[in-house]
């Protein structure tokens, strides 16, 4: 986003985490702001997450929302890992012990003292078969809610989320446990990222995230991703503003 003056155009203009833009019509300035996807990078690794490493330094910025999802195929005890070397405070969502498939969901509003390098530690129970997509999203700066559900079959379908105090930016999430398979978000929303394992050994998963940017401040009721999947699923709606 650009600042124009007198139709002069200055970009990279913040206030705090905020980019803004200003246009000028006579004696008025117009500040208005969104949010916006920035990217988002992946990785797989069949034996462990502490093997995973996601390497956003061509993308953060301080202040930007980093989420990051993992899927695994084999047993991963999610209370047991940690995002190494954090300054910022990193919130687990729905911490779990367990497979088929096992999952780990994290969210941070990046410090600049933060590692662009992403990586995990765990201490017991560290999957295998594993996908990851750690996105980034800019101009939020809060989290308002968030939705799990979970089947035995078929695409994960993130389930509805009610309303929060205020919306910028929902995130859907999907781990799908066995397939390996393309993935397109439902409509109304844009991929963020996707990545799948399909090793000899058989350890397959496949991470999918999607999100939109919107101010409707309304109850969420996406579909669900679209695939040739069909196996146990996580999945998860948020909603930050």
């Amino acid at each position: 986003m650009a600042i124009s003056l007198g139709g002069a155009d200055f970009s990279g203009i913040y206030v705090g985490n905020t980019e803004v833009s200003e246009v000028y019509s006579g004696s008025n300035l117009v500040w208005s702001s969104s949010a916006s996807f920035v990217g988002a990078v992946t990785d797989s690794d069949e034996t462990s997450v502490d093997n995973l490493s996601f390497d956003i330094s061509g993308l953060v910025s301080t202040g930007d929302l980093c989420v990051l999802s993992i899927t695994s195929d084999k047993r991963l005890d999610t209370p047991n890992v940690t995002v190494d070397g954090m300054t910022s405070t990193v919130t687990s969502l729905y911490p779990f012990n367990g497979s088929s498939p096992g999952q780990a969901l994290y969210y941070w509003f990046s410090d600049a003292s933060d590692p662009t390098t992403i990586t995990l530690t765990s201490t017991s129970n560290d999957g295998g078969g594993l996908t990851g997509v750690c996105s980034i999203y800019r101009r939020v700066a809060t989290f308002e809610n968030s939705s799990q559900d979970y089947a035995v079959s078929g695409m994960p379908s993130p389930p509805s989320l009610v309303a929060g105090s205020a919306t910028q930016l929902i995130v859907l999430v999907g781990c799908l446990d066995d397939d390996a398979v393309p993935v397109t978000a439902p409509s109304g929303y844009t991929m963020s990222g996707q990545i799948s394992i399909n090793p000899p050994s058989g350890a397959i998963s496949t991470t999918m995230v999607a999100h939109k940017l919107t101010t409707a401040n309304v109850t969420e009721n996406p579909a669900a991703f679209s695939g040739a999947g069909n196996d146990q699923w996580v999945a998860y709606t948020l909603r930050f503003s």
